[in-house]
């Protein structure tokens, strides 16, 4: 429910000719997980046709969008978190390694444009990994407290702040894996989060004139981030029955926020390319789209 409600998800939907790439690659590289956990807990023969098919979803999850490698570091997590024996990481290990092979395959001839841009200076670039925080800052920042509320750090925010944002963050899944019941749980969403982060940390390098972290981005993270909320309003619930009021209560506020954030951001053409100057004022010479609403209205300043 918290997934479903979570505002940051508007922009998936609304913004569909681009979003739509995350919608599918998620949808595959979770099916190619649950289809892998199908497999594991099978004795049968049958089993591999699970596999298979695993695999072969694992396929049209790179094929929607290159960022599905970062799902190839949850299939060790989903086995530590429902392996009983040690020896059945050995199937991970094999399962990993044609994963490996399949993305060289599927998307060899994308990385070196990438790796191209990450270290090329011409424009203007010069590789600075701090930018990575500046991401992974954003993200977090993105993820709790969803625009049009999430004031506090613009796209290209203040790098102090979101340094603390990150070491808040980690203190508090390293409190949650000490004090909380379901330890597996809390690392497996954080690693999923983490995972499905990592190729989105690296767009600074490659655009300058785009957000660090956009909402699109973030359907994927925001599984371990919903996750790791919901375990921690259960634990809660455990103890104080009458928190369920707060649960409720805040599930009706991403409601509200993701109702509000369309119809200030994604209602309209115009609202769409406002709230982009709005955003980044200082890129406001790239909305080209923006300017010709306005002249069309004879509003030329």
């Amino acid at each position: 429910l918290v997934f479903g409600l979570h505002p940051i998800h508007t922009e998936n939907i609304t913004f569909v000719t681009l979003g739509g790439t995350d919608l599918l690659m998620t949808l595959f590289a979770l099916l190619s997980l649950i289809l892998y956990i199908d497999f594991r807990k099978r004795e049968t023969k049958v089993r591999y046709i699970f596999l298979l098919f695993s695999l072969c979803s694992y396929v049209f999850s790179l094929l929607s969008k290159e960022t599905a490698i970062g799902f190839i570091l949850v299939f060790p997590l989903i086995e530590w978190l429902t392996a009983t024996k040690k020896k059945s990481f050995k199937w991970t290990g094999f399962y990993l390694l044609v994963l490996v092979v399949i993305q060289w395959n599927v998307i060899s001839g994308y990385m070196p444009g990438i790796l191209g841009k990450v270290i090329s200076t011409e424009s203007g670039k010069t590789g600075d990994p701090l930018k990575l925080l500046d991401a992974i800052g954003y993200a977090i920042q993105s993820l709790s407290l969803p625009y049009p509320q999430s004031v506090i750090i613009k796209e290209f925010g203040d790098r102090t702040l979101s340094l603390i944002i990150i070491a808040v963050s980690l203190l508090a899944v390293l409190l949650s894996i000490l004090f909380l019941k379901t330890r597996r749980l809390i690392v497996f969403s954080a690693g999923l989060f983490a995972a499905t982060s990592l190729p989105y940390l690296f767009v600074p390098f490659v655009e300058g004139n785009i957000a660090v972290f956009a909402e699109r981005y973030l359907y994927a993270p925001s599984i371990g981030f919903c996750i790791y909320l919901t375990i921690g309003a259960a634990e809660l619930l455990k103890t104080k029955k009458n928190l369920m009021v707060a649960v409720l209560a805040l599930c009706l506020l991403y409601s509200f926020e993701g109702v509000n954030y369309y119809y200030n951001s994604w209602s309209s053409e115009e609202a769409f390319w406002q709230n982009a100057v709005d955003m980044n004022p200082d890129y406001v010479t790239g909305y080209v789209s923006l300017a010709s609403i306005e002249s069309s209205r004879g509003r030329t300043d």
